[in-house]
């Protein structure tokens, strides 16, 4: 087709989800050519999705249509559209592209209408998603008397876990919307005692699959929320690029942690020296900065002591609304590529108003990138260290644990693979960003690297996760900016994750 013929962008539209877990879009920028009778189309919607088709339906007026879809949004120019997959020709306004292999990268679509001579192309919808598999497997788990349901199958873009109070899904109903690969989920607002009907659908970019089978139970435990945060805040003996050092940084990191106020805080980078060797820890430096409001777990031997040791990760606790129950310790996960060992620090506390007891964790796993699918097995292996180690460790106080920290692991060009989370999900252990069901905070990546404007690719590189029995009802990154960028002293080069956490006793 000639170059005269491209349409021009459109206005952009927006895209909500149906009742029916399909992809709407209606407002259709369009363009018309040639002469005779008119063609038009005036909106468009996904009405229908196989695991292998699309089907959309036109609303406009021409003597036939056509949809292409395409998996790429610039792909559906009208100059390449004889390139991408479409339904063919219809006098029907109904259309379904057929043969499309199923995946979990979205398609966009765009109608063409013809009357005689006359051409209108619509804007480019999406994005849409075929319809996943079913997850299969369901099954009811009971940690600490919670209720963990775990499944298997019906790959997609995340989940939603639906619950009734009776076999038919009619009565008392409510959806947990997930998103990501996990599949184990604790739901944290039930009633001890109680009975519940669940089942699962996966979810593809908007389109849901059928149910799973479903299941029926009730916790027997009841659970207690807290809130945890994770917070690395760049050791104090190396320069940020900014030219800020501890000494400005400090009192903003304590005012970020007394607004919060989170229950219990996991530190990493927290173990410099400041000022002569032996003296306080940066650590120590922030717990006077925080004024009292916060105690250190002691989980290595402090400077004060023979034998010191620094493993730069910690944890701090409001003693207002937990104890530490005796001392805590670390865990040695390893010795990385950069010759540098990492750690877990872990202590077990108790709710002073309910006596549940859980074991908290404060991680920080291997940091380069210069190979990088070594370095992300690197991490992997690290991961799966500190979830052997951990879970046996609450076994034997008979305490559920979570854990909290810096992964240094996404998947983008640095990471040919996300190791941490591929061990945590072998172990069911799920991120409380991907089964909250709250979150603020999102568009910005937790790893700001002390730029003035803060990077927006939504990539967390720090994180709580949960296992069986934990539940996480709300997520939330705290970052202060204005239009976008940090004013005045950047606290650290990443911004604090804060998670409510539903402990079961």
């Amino acid at each position: 087709m000639p170059s005269s013929n491209r349409v021009r962008p459109g206005r952009r539209l927006l895209a909500t989800v149906s009742a029916v877990g399909l992809v709407t879009v209606c407002g259709v920028a369009q363009a018309t050519l040639a002469t005779g009778a008119s063609a038009s189309v005036s909106g468009a919607k996904l009405t229908g999705a196989t695991h292998s088709s699309l089907t959309i339906t036109v609303t406009g007026h021409a003597s036939r249509f056509r949809v292409y879809v395409a998996k790429v949004h610039h792909q559906l120019i009208a100059a390449d559209l004889h390139n991408d997959p479409s339904s063919g020709w219809s006098k029907s306004h109904t259309l379904t592209v057929t043969g499309l292999k199923y995946s979990t990268t979205p398609y966009f679509f765009r109608v063409l209408a013809e009357s005689g001579r006359r051409h209108a192309y619509s804007a480019t919808f999406g994005p849409v998603g075929l319809r996943p598999s079913a997850p299969t497997g369901l099954a009811v788990g009971h940690p600490f008397g919670a209720v963990s349901l775990s499944w298997s199958g019906g790959t997609g873009t995340g989940y939603v876990v639906e619950r009734a109070s009776n076999a038919d899904f009619t009565a008392s109903t409510k959806s947990y919307s997930l998103t990501g690969p996990d599949q184990q989920f604790s739901p944290g607002d039930l009633t001890r005692g109680a009975s519940y009907f669940f089942r699962v659908r996966a979810v593809n970019t908007g389109t849901r699959s059928v149910p799973s089978n479903a299941v029926s139970d009730g916790p027997t435990a009841a659970s207690d929320a807290i809130t945890a945060m994770t917070y690395n805040l760049h050791e104090a003996d190396i320069s940020a690029p900014s030219g800020e050092s501890w000494s400005d940084r400090r009192s903003k990191v304590a005012a970020v942690i007394n607004t919060a106020h989170p229950t219990v805080v996991a530190l990493q980078e927290a173990a410099s020296w400041i000022g002569a060797v032996k003296g306080p820890r940066q650590v120590d430096d922030l717990v006077s900065a925080l004024g009292g409001s916060y105690k250190l777990a002691r989980t290595e031997v402090p400077p004060s002591e023979p034998h010191y040791f620094r493993t730069a990760d910690y944890i701090l606790y409001d003693p207002n609304v937990v104890s530490a129950v005796g001392d805590g310790d670390h865990w040695d996960l390893g010795n990385a590529s950069s010759g540098a060992d990492h750690w877990a620090a872990y202590q077990e506390f108790k709710v002073t108003s309910t006596g549940a007891k859980f074991v908290f964790a404060s991680f920080h796993l291997h940091e380069q990138n210069k190979a990088p699918a070594s370095d992300d097995q690197i991490r992997q292996d690290q991961a799966a260290s500190m979830l052997r180690q951990g879970s046996a460790y609450a076994a034997r106080l008979s305490a559920p644990i979570f854990y909290a920290g810096d992964t240094n692991s996404v998947v983008e060009s640095k990471h040919k693979f996300d190791g941490p989370r591929v061990a945590m999900q072998g172990e069911h252990v799920a991120d409380a960003f991907d089964v909250a069901q709250s979150r603020a905070g999102t568009k910005y990546d937790s790893a700001n690297n002390f730029e003035r404007k803060a990077p927006a690719h939504r990539k967390y590189i720090d994180g709580v996760f949960v296992p069986p029995g934990v539940g996480a009802t709300a997520w939330k990154q705290i970052v202060d900016l204005s239009h976008g960028r940090f004013v005045g002293v950047i606290p650290s080069d990443h911004n604090p994750i804060v998670a409510t956490i539903e402990i079961p006793y």
